[in-house]
C-alpha cells in the first residue's frame, strides 16, 4: 500500500509529571489556579510584591487569596492584582485572567501583529522603539496565533518584507531569562528599554528553522514591559521564527506572564491548542467501531481562560444527537500528559456521519467527521485491522508485516474520510484475500501476482518499511526470476518509481497522489519489478543501503529469484543510488542503469572549494564512487544523462569505468534536461537490457576497494583487518584464481588480513567448487601451498609482511565488520535513543536533541524509539546500539558507563584521548563499542551546557568517529561538511578504539 508520508508515531518517552495536584484552589481568576495549584505554585510562592506605577493601572477591586498549602498570602490594595505572590497594577486592557504562561515547550506563539504596515512604516521601524503608532498603530493589529509555535513571516505576494509583532511581559520581580530564537530571515526582539536581541538565519537551513538555535541572556524588569518583535523575511521566501523564554536553570521562567499587546487582537484557546486528534477504525465485541484518541497539548502559551477539555462525539443526526464525552484536566494538558479515548459505533449505511469535536470552556477547538463508506468499507477495514492483530505471529512473520502495513494504510484512509472509494475498495478486497491465507497460518504472498504491496519490519527503528513489487504471470512457470529494482527520485514514492520504470511516469495531468493510487497495467517482461521506499530520501547513504539489502532478502524469501540476475536502476536521487549502492555490495547486483544521477561528490558546490577539517578528505574519499570503481569489475553500467543537465556529473564515473576496461554504455541525450527517464524507460527497453545480464557464479578475478569495514567482501574474498582504519582513506585487494594452475595471486594495499572462501573459487567452467590444494602468492611473495581442506587465510606478521596463517588473528576488541565507525555506521544497527533527565538545566536540550537525531537529523523517514534514562531497562537495551543524549551529569546511563567511554566530563571541560577541552558550551559526539555488548555501538552526544548540547543538531552528515566542538557550530545547519563551523578537534580512533 502507498505510504505518502510516515505518520506521527507515539514515542516511548513521556514528559515528567508535575506531581500530585491539590484538591482545592484559590480564585479561578488567577492563572496560578488554572495550573492546578501544584508544583508550579510552589515554585512561585516566594515571589516579591511588585507595584507597577503609572496612570494606566486598571481600577479593579482588591484581590486577595486565603492561605493554602500551595499559595502564599497576597493582600493587595485598590487597583492591584495578586500575581505570583505579589501585588501588581496592570494596564486598563489587561486583567489577570488574560495573562498567559508557558505550556509544554513554552513557545511564544500569541501576538498582536501589525500587518499590513501603514504607508512609509518600513523606514520608521528601526526608529520606532516600543511605540506601535509609527509602524501602523493598534488599529492595524490582528492576532497571530501560531499553534505549532512557528510564527510565519510576510508572504512574498504581500510585497512588504517586514512584520511587527507586539506583546506585554508581566513580571512579579526582576527576572533573568534566556531568550531563545530561531529564524528564517532576520529577527530583532526589543524588550523594554534593553538593547535589542538580534537573531539571524542559520546558514544552510532549508525551510523551517529548529527550536532554540541561538540565545541571548536578558533581564525582564518587574512590572509590565512592552515587547516588539521585528521580522524581515528572506528575499524569495515568507520565512518566520520561533521564540521563547526559558529559565537559565531549565524550564519555563518563573514569575513571568505574557499577553498580546492589543486587546482586540488576542488569540482564542482554539487557536493555540494542538489537539492531536486521531480516528482509527476498530472493533469492539465484534461490532465495528471507531476509536477516537485525543492527545491535546499547548506547545506554546496557555490561555488563562482555557478551562478543562473534553473529547466529544455526537452520534446520529444533529436534531437527535446522542453525545459521548471523555473529559480532560487542564493540568494534564499543560503537562503534555493528557489522553482521552472514546469508542463509538461505526455509522451504518444511510446514517449521518459522526461529528467529533474537542471542546474547552464550551468552545469547539477541533472538529472532524467520521462517515459511513459505500459497501461498508469502513466496517471491512475495521475487521481487517482486528484480524491482522490477532493473526498468529509465529507463522509467516514476513507476510504478517506486509498485511499489517496494508491494513494500516487502509485504516488511515478511512480515518481521513478518503474520497477515492474505488481505490479504497480495490485495496480492501486485496487485503481480505491475503488475510484468508494468513489466518490459516500460511504465507499468501508467494502466489500473489500483479502489483503487490509489501513491507518488512526494520530492525533499525522497529517500524514497517514499505515497498512495491510487480510479479508477472511468467513467475508461474517455476523458473527463478530476474529482479529489477528501481530507486525513486527525491520526494517521490515507490509507486511513482515503478510506473516510471515502465514508461508511465506521472505527468502534468496527474496529481502525485492519484498517480500513486492508480497504477497502470504493467507488461510481463519476465522479471519481478521492485520499488523500495529507502526510508524516504535516505538514498545512497547508510539507511538506503540497509533498506536495499532488507528488501532484496524479503523478495528472495517470498518468490523464486535468480540471485545472479538482480539489477538496479533509478532516476535523479535514484540514479545516484544506482551508482553508489552496487559498489557498497560488490557481489549483489548483475547490472546497473543510473539515470541523471549525481555521483560527482567531489564537485558538489558544498564540497568543492570548502575548507576541509583534517578528517574530512578521508571521509570524502571513502564515499566517492570514482575511487571505488574497481568494485564494479563485474557490473555493466548503462548511464543516461541529459546534455543540458551538467552531464559531467555522470561522466566522471563513465570515464573511470572505461579507464578500468569495465563494461559501460554512455547515453548522452544532448537536447534533454533532467528528465531523461521518459525516453530511457520507454517500451521497457531498460528492463530488457538489465535482465539479460547475469553475474558470474564464481569469477576468476575479484577486486575490492574499501574505506570501511562495512564494505568488506566480494564473491570469494573477504577482508578481515585493515592496517589503519583511522588514517587510511582506502584499502584495496586485487585477487585472481587460475583454476587450471590452482594458483591464487593477490595484490594488496592497506590490508592487514584477509580470507578466501575456497568453496566459492571457480572451476574451469566458472562454477564454484573447492579446488583442493592451491598455491598462494601475495604482493609478489610466494606464500607456498595451502593443503586441501585447510582455510585460506593471510595476515600480516611481525616482520610487516603478509603471510599464510592457519587461523586469522581475532579482531576482538578491535575495529571489524559491524563495529568500526564512523558515526553514521550506527544507522546499520537496531537503535535506541536514551535521553538524560537528571540535570534540570539540560532536560529540555536533551529532549530536543533526542527528537532531532531520532529522525536521522530530519533526513529520512526514520523513527528511532526514545526512552528516558529512568526507563532504560536492561530488557529495552538488550541487543540494541544505544544513542546517549547527555553527559554523566544529566544522563544516568551515561554516568553508569562513564568509566568505559572514551570521553570524561570534568565540570565545563571534556577530556578525550589525553586532551582537555575547556571553555563555555563544550560538546562531544562519538561512537565506540557499547559497554557490555561489544557487538553493538554506544553513540554519545553530550554538552557541558544546554547550548553545547543543542549544537549536536547542527552537525553535518559526514562525521568521523569523534568530534569535539562548542555552541559556535550553531551558526550553520545541515550539509555534508562542517564548512564555516569551527571545531576544537576530531578524527578516528585507531584499530584498537584508542
Amino acid at each position: 500500500m502507498r505510504q505518502p508520508s510516515r505518520p506521527p508515531l507515539g514515542r516511548t518517552d513521556r514528559p515528567d509529571r508535575r506531581g500530585n495536584h491539590a484538591s482545592t484552589c484559590p480564585s479561578l481568576l488567577l492563572l496560578l489556579a488554572l495550573l492546578g495549584c501544584g508544583d508550579a505554585a510552589k515554585e512561585q510562592a516566594n515571589a516579591p510584591s511588585v507595584v507597577s506605577p503609572g496612570p494606566s493601572a486598571a481600577a479593579s477591586p482588591p484581590a486577595s487569596s486565603e492561605p493554602t498549602p500551595d499559595a502564599p498570602v497576597c493582600r493587595c490594595g485598590d487597583g492591584e492584582t495578586c500575581l505570583d505572590g505579589a501585588c501588581l497594577a496592570l494596564p486598563a486592557d489587561i486583567a489577570a485572567n488574560t495573562l498567559r504562561s508557558a505550556g509544554r515547550l513554552g513557545l511564544w506563539n500569541a501576538w498582536s501583529t501589525i500587518a499590513p504596515l501603514a504607508r512609509g512604516a518600513t523606514e520608521k521601524i528601526h526608529g520606532a522603539g516600543l511605540d506601535l503608532d509609527p509602524v501602523g498603530g493598534p488599529r492595524a493589529a490582528r492576532a497571530t496565533c501560531a499553534r505549532s509555535g512557528w510564527v510565519p513571516g510576510r508572504d512574498k505576494r504581500a510585497g512588504e518584507r517586514w512584520s511587527v509583532h507586539a506583546a506585554w511581559l508581566v513580571a512579579a520581580r526582576d527576572v533573568e531569562v534566556d531568550l531563545w530564537g530561531s529564524t528564517v530571515g532576520a529577527l530583532e526582539v526589543r524588550i523594554g528599554d534593553a538593547a535589542p536581541a538580534r537573531f539571524v538565519e542559520v546558514v544552510g537551513g532549508e525551510g523551517r528553522a529548529m527550536i532554540d538555535e541561538s540565545s541571548a541572556r536578558v533581564v525582564i524588569p518587574r512590572g509590565v514591559v512592552p515587547v516588539l518583535v521585528l521580522h524581515e523575511r528572506p528575499e524569495e521566501r515568507p520565512g518566520g521564527f520561533y521564540l521563547r523564554l526559558r529559565d537559565p536553570a531549565g524550564g519555563a521562567p518563573k514569575g513571568v506572564r505574557m499577553v498580546e499587546r492589543v486587546a482586540t487582537a488576542r488569540c482564542e484557546s482554539a487557536e493555540l491548542l494542538d489537539p492531536h486528534l486521531e480516528v482509527v477504525p476498530s472493533r469492539k465485541e465484534g461490532a465495528p467501531t471507531f476509536t477516537l484518541t485525543l492527545r491535546p497539548v499547548f506547545e506554546g502559551l496557555v490561555p488563562a481562560e482555557a478551562g478543562d477539555f473534553a473529547l466529544e462525539a455526537a452520534l446520529g443526526r444533529a436534531d437527535e444527537a446522542r453525545t459521548r464525552s471523555a473529559p480532560l484536566a487542564l493540568t494534564d494538558v499543560v503537562a503534555g500528559e493528557a489522553t482521552a479515548t472514546l469508542e463509538v459505533p461505526a455509522p451504518k449505511k444511510g446514517e449521518a456521519a459522526i461529528a467529533v469535536h474537542v471542546a474547552g470552556s464550551g468552545k469547539a477547538l477541533a472538529e472532524t467527521r467520521v462517515r459511513a463508506f459505500p459497501k461498508d468499507l469502513h466496517v471491512r477495514v475495521a475487521a481487517l485491522v482486528e484480524a491482522v492483530g490477532e493473526a498468529p505471529r509465529e507463522k509467516a512473520p514476513a507476510a504478517r508485516a506486509s498485511l499489517e502495513h496494508h491494513a494500516n494504510v487502509l485504516a488511515r484512509a478511512v480515518a481521513a474520510a478518503e474520497k477515492d472509494t474505488a481505490w479504497l475498495e480495490e485495496h480492501t478486497r486485496r487485503a481480505e484475500q491475503l488475510l484468508e491465507g494468513l489466518t490459516r497460518g500460511e504465507d499468501p504472498y508467494p502466489a500473489a501476482r500483479g502489483t503487490v504491496f509489501r513491507a518488512y519490519r526494520s530492525p533499525i527503528d522497529e517500524q514497517l518499511q514499505p515497498y512495491v513489487t510487480f510479479v508477472p504471470k511468467s513467475a508461474d512457470k517455476g523458473r527463478p526470476m530476474p529482479v529489477v529494482i528501481v530507486a525513486h527520485g527525491m520526494d517521490r514514492l515507490p509507486e511513482h518509481a515503478l510506473r516510471t520504470l515502465v514508461g508511465q511516469a506521472p505527468d502534468e495531468h496527474m496529481t502525485l497522489d492519484w498517480a500513486a493510487k492508480h497504477l497502470p497495467r504493467f507488461p510481463d517482461q519476465g522479471a519481478i519489478l521492485v520499488a523500495p521506499w529507502q526510508f524516504g530520501n535516505a538514498g545512497p547513504h547508510a539507511l538506503g543501503d540497509a533498506d536495499l539489502a532488507a528488501v532484496i532478502e524479503d523478495v528472495a524469501s517470498t518468490w523464486s529469484v535468480d540471485r545472479r540476475r538482480i539489477s538496479l536502476t533509478g532516476y535523479s536521487l535514484g540514479g545516484t543510488v544506482s551508482f553508489v549502492a552496487p559498489l557498497h555490495a560488490p557481489d549483489r547486483f548483475s547490472a546497473s542503469a543510473p539515470l541523471c544521477g549525481y555521483p560527482n561528490l567531489m564537485d558538489y558546490k558544498n564540497v568543492r572549494g570548502v575548507e576541509k577539517k583534517a578528517w574530512e578528505p578521508t571521509l570524502l574519499a571513502r564515499e566517492y564512487v570514482v575511487g571505488m570503481a574497481e568494485n564494479g569489475l563485474h557490473l555493466p553500467l548503462h548511464v543516461v544523462h541529459g546534455g543540458k543537465d551538467v552531464p559531467g556529473r555522470s561522466k566522471v564515473v563513465v570515464d573511470r569505468w572505461r579507464e578500468l576496461g569495465q563494461s559501460v554504455v554512455w547515453d548522452l541525450q544532448e537536447d534533454a534536461d533532467h528528465n531523461v527517464w521518459d525516453d530511457a524507460y520507454e517500451d521497457g527497453r531498460m528492463v530488457s537490457w538489465l535482465t539479460r545480464h547475469r553475474r558470474p557464479a564464481a569469477p576468476r578475478r575479484v577486486r575490492l576497494v574499501t574505506g570501511e569495514y562495512r564494505v568488506d567482501r566480494s564473491d570469494w574474498l573477504r577482508i578481515v583487518g585493515l592496517d589503519d582504519a583511522g588514517g587510511r582513506a582506502l584499502a584495496s585487494i586485487d585477487a585472481t584464481f587460475d583454476p587450471a594452475a590452482k594458483k591464487l595471486v593477490a595484490t594488496t594495499r592497506g590490508v592487514e588480513s584477509f580470507v578466501v572462501d575456497r568453496e566459492r573459487l571457480p572451476d574451469a567452467s566458472g562454477e564454484p567448487a573447492d579446488p583442493g590444494a592451491i598455491t598462494l602468492a601475495v604482493d609478489g611473495r610466494d606464500l607456498g601451498e595451502v593443503p586441501a581442506g585447510e582455510p585460506i587465510g593471510v595476515a600480516r606478521g611481525d616482520d610487516g609482511n603478509l603471510a599464510r596463517v592457519a587461523t586469522v588473528p581475532s579482531r576482538a576488541g578491535k575495529k571489524r565488520h559491524g563495529v568500526s565507525g564512523p558515526l553514521e555506521d550506527a544507522l546499520h544497527h537496531p537503535l535506541l535513543v536514551v535521553r538524560g533527565t537528571t540535570a534540570p538545566a539540560l532536560v529540555e536540550a536533551n529532549r530536543l536533541v533526542a527528537e532531532h537525531l531520532a529522525t536521522a537529523s530530519g533526513t529520512a523517514a526514520l523513527r528511532i524509539p526514545i526512552v528516558t534514562d529512568v526507563a532504560a531497562t536492561e530488557d529495552l537495551l538488550r541487543g540494541k546500539s544505544v544513542v546517549l543524549i547527555g553527559g554523566p551529569a544529566s544522563n544516568r546511563l551515561t554516568r553508569s558507563w562513564e568509566a568505559q567511554l572514551p570521553a570524561r566530563f570534568e565540570g565545563s571541560a571534556i577530556v578525550l584521548r589525553g586532551q582537555r577541552y575547556e571553555g563555555p558550551d563544550q560538546a562531544v559526539s562519538l561512537i565506540a563499542p557499547r559497554p557490555g555488548d561489544p557487538d553493538r555501538y554506544v553513540v554519545l552526544h553530550a554538552g557541558t551546557s544546554a547550548r553545547g548540547t543543542l549544537a549536536a543538531r547542527h552537525l553535518p552528515r559526514y562525521l568521523p568517529d569523534w568530534v569535539v566542538y562548542d555552541a559556535k557550530i550553531a551558526a550553520q545547519r545541515g550539509g555534508l561538511l562542517f564548512g564555516e563551523r569551527p571545531t576544537l578537534a576530531g578524527g578516528f580512533f585507531d584499530e584498537s578504539w584508542r
